[in-house]
């Protein structure tokens, strides 16, 4: 059930470093010297502590135009100044304004300092968001992020899950609006005597969208140990559920004798109606992808081109554009990225050389990672960063910011756009604004 959107902020912005400006929305703020908190609250009329001002007829009647040009240069909390503002001017330019800057934020949470990077949980009721281009940082307080484990980041929404022994709570919550909405609790312990662990989900679209899908990938408890590293599992689930939805479709599958067990950084990813996850193969230690499409019965398998001994970070990534699976991995011994792309209709992947006018935004958690827009033909935010992978978390040796190439030449270093943000304590991923809406 979704639970209200609107938001009370409390606002305070300070010096950070030199130009970065630092924004706490939600929680109890105290003025300093230099700045006082002020009160806003989305969709309504700012409130402050002085008396609301009077705005002149000329003020009021701006031609659109002007208005359009006002408000397309403005960064997203200035924006929501200017929603709250005047009503005049959101009806003169609703629908108009483009949005020339969709480069995605950092989305920051604290964690325990024995967390893996792989694994995103929030040990607080707070949440940061970093805007890239303005370097801004937004502080969210809500209680549904204590405790979170954070699986996905789509359309400026997260998915989250919290558990009490095998039963997990999945919702939804958007930083952005303090929006919520809840989903039916899911048992894990699907099969009669056995409970199903090593949980990843995903979404389709904005849990808003009628067509929305939330998936959620579990295996079996593992049978023995295979080596000095692996225990491995023979059957794993696939789980289902809309937004609205009372209860979970739950569908069992096995793994035709195969031996496969999950790596620490398993992926899942929904493309065009259907689920992809990747295992490891204890026998051989390949990677294996699997597909299921909800609603049948049965699941494709298909090879991944990454070994699981490689140092190395992998991701899916979903292009929406094209309706493309990509498959990106840095070996960490080399210094090197390799990208490849599924072909759906050969079954297989392609190596791809260079990704022309394209970036992409890698995390580490699971459908996180956003395929890049094309540059923009304007140049604005980082539009004209093209041919370069953007990672938002910490690995040993590499930067953010990079040029994708493939062998081990020198080449240009990549500007660092994000190296003003302060990595200490925090697990990251990359979650996209949402447009205003005029």
């Amino acid at each position: 059930m979704a639970k209200s959107s609107s938001i009370d902020i409390k606002l305070e912005v300070m010096e950070v470093q030199s130009s970065d400006v630092e924004i706490k929305l939600g929680g109890v703020m105290t003025a300093t010297k230099d700045s006082s908190p002020i009160d806003i609250k989305i969709g309504g009329t700012p409130m402050t502590n002085n008396e609301k001002p009077k705005f002149e007829s000329l003020w009021s009647n701006l031609p659109g135009d002007v208005l359009i040009s006002i408000v397309e240069r403005l960064c997203y909390v200035h924006q929501i100044y200017f929603l709250a503002v005047c009503k005049d001017w959101r009806s003169k330019i609703y629908g108009l304004v483009r949005h020339s800057d969709k480069s995605p934020w950092i989305l920051a949470a604290s964690n325990d300092e024995d967390t893996p990077p792989w694994k995103f949980v929030s040990n607080s009721n707070q949440c940061y968001l970093y805007d890239p281009i303005h370097k801004q940082k937004y502080t969210i307080e809500n209680q549904i992020l204590d405790g979170a484990h954070i699986h996905a980041s789509k359309f400026d929404w997260l998915l989250l899950s919290t558990n009490i022994k095998s039963t997990y709570f999945f919702s939804f919550y958007s930083p952005f609006t303090n929006k919520v909405i809840e989903l039916p609790a899911l048992d894990m312990e699907i099969s009669s005597g056995k409970i199903f662990t090593d949980v990843r989900a995903t979404f389709s679209t904005a849990p808003t969208s009628s067509d929305c899908v939330i998936c959620v990938v579990s295996t079996e408890p593992p049978k023995k140990e295979v080596s000095f590293i692996h225990s491995f599992f023979e059957e794993f689930c696939v789980s289902s559920c809309s937004p609205g939805g009372k209860t979970w479709n739950n569908v069992l599958l096995g793994t035709n004798g195969d031996r496969y067990c999950t790596w620490i950084n398993s992926r899942i990813a929904h493309l065009d109606g259907v689920i992809y996850f990747t295992f490891i193969d204890v026998d051989s230690m390949w990677g294996v992808m699997g597909a299921f499409k909800p609603g049948l019965q049965e699941w494709k398998e298909y090879s991944y081109p990454i070994f699981s001994f490689a140092w190395c970070i992998d991701c899916l990534i979903e292009s929406e554009e094209d309706e493309n699976m990509f498959m990106l991995y840095y070996n960490g011994g080399r210094k090197t990225w390799n990208v490849c792309r599924f072909n759906k209709a050969e079954e297989n992947w392609c190596v791809l050389e260079n990704l022309g006018n394209r970036m992409l935004f890698v995390s580490a958690i699971s459908t996180s990672f956003q395929l890049a827009r094309s540059a923009k033909e304007d140049g604005e935010g980082i539009g004209s960063f093209e041919n370069t992978i953007h990672v938002a978390y910490c690995y040993p040796g590499l930067e953010c910011s990079s040029f994708f190439h493939k062998t081990l030449d020198k080449h240009p270093s990549c500007p660092q756009i994000y190296n003003w943000i302060d990595k200490e304590g925090l697990s990251f991923t990359w979650i996209q604004p949402p447009n205003m809406n005029f």
